[in-house]
Order: C-alpha cells, then sequence, then structure tokens
C-alpha cells in the first residue's frame, strides 16, 4: 500500500496567489472538482503518449502541441499548472533536463512516475469518458 494518492484521491487544487486580483480566484475557483480533473487526466495520457513514442518525457509546449489534435493547443501555461499540480500528487516528475518550448525559452522536462504510469488507464478511461459525454447528443 502506498501513501501516494492517486490522481482520484487527490484534492483538485486549482491555484490562485493571495496577491492575485479576484478575477484570477474566480477563475480558479471554476476550474474545482471533475473538470481540473479530467485536465489532469488529459496531460497523464499526453505524457503517456509521448513516452511511447520514444520521447522521454515532455515540456509544457510539447504536451499543448500533442493536446491539440488538430485543432487549437491549450495554453502552455494552463499545461504547466496541471503539470504542477499532478508533481505535487507524486504522478509526475521533473527529470532535470529542459528543452526548448514555443518561444525557444527553455522548459523542464516531466515525465511520469511510477505512480503516474499506474494511473494512465484510469486516466485515459476518464478522458475518453468525458469526450463521449460531450459528444452525446
Amino acid at each position: 500500500m502506498t501513501d501516494t494518492p492517486t490522481l482520484f484521491d487527490a484534492p483538485a487544487q486549482p491555484a490562485a496567489r493571495n496577491t492575485d486580483p479576484s478575477t484570477s480566484h474566480t477563475a480558479a475557483a471554476s476550474l474545482a472538482g471533475p473538470p481540473l480533473r479530467h485536465e489532469q487526466a488529459r496531460v497523464i495520457v499526453a505524457l503517456a503518449d509521448l513516452g511511447g513514442r520514444g520521447n522521454t518525457g515532455g515540456t509544457p509546449h510539447d504536451l499543448a502541441r500533442w493536446l491539440a489534435h488538430g485543432s487549437v493547443p491549450p495554453a502552455e501555461n494552463c499545461v504547466a499548472s496541471r503539470l504542477s499540480e499532478l508533481e505535487r500528487t507524486g504522478l509526475v516528475a521533473r527529470d532535470g533536463s529542459t528543452r526548448p518550448g514555443g518561444s525557444e525559452r527553455p522548459q523542464r522536462v516531466a515525465c511520469l512516475t511510477d505512480a503516474g504510469r499506474a494511473a494512465v488507464d484510469d486516466a485515459r478511461a476518464l478522458v475518453d469518458r468525458v469526450r463521449a459525454e460531450r459528444a452525446a447528443p
């Protein structure tokens, strides 16, 4: 038995700093609960898929492009926030390397931990379920 929370045990942690404006607190509160966990699950699946293609991990830029799937990619800073949340839960770790991001500035590379790899099937099931719900009439 492990003390590391899983994707579904860990409380969603939308972050707005005390110094952020009220609009940031409103936006953070709107992400609490299942939608935030869905976005976390999407990042876990993207990291797993990138790893399956021979990559050792992904930067926020890599993941945003992967998550776009032919549409507008999510903002890199949103992906970076999800990576930080997943890092706090022990599902993601930084490997110490960097790669250029969309602005050509270095971004830290994130990888799934053993706990993160164990959560991939559950994360993929959640992503698929939400996709099916959104596609239903």
